[in-house]
């Protein structure tokens, strides 16, 4: 995963990792965890994370799959 690419869009789009992790429904620091690279985003929270972003594909390659 690109960590870098993720808190581009996050600051691109004004998002704070708190509002990543409502969006989730998990707790701030998981986020910052998960964001960070320390832990994993699981499917279900990648898809909800490129729903909630309005990630277009090719973005969504970038950053998941590179």
């Amino acid at each position: 995963m690109e960590n870098r690419k993720l808190k581009g869009k996050l600051l691109e789009l004004r998002k704070t990792y708190k509002d990543g992790a409502a969006a989730l429904g998990i707790s701030e620091t998981s986020f910052t965890s998960k964001i960070n690279g320390n832990t994993s985003f699981t499917l279900p929270e990648v898809i909800t994370l490129c729903r909630w972003l309005g990630l277009k594909n090719d973005e969504k390659i970038h950053i998941f799959l590179e």
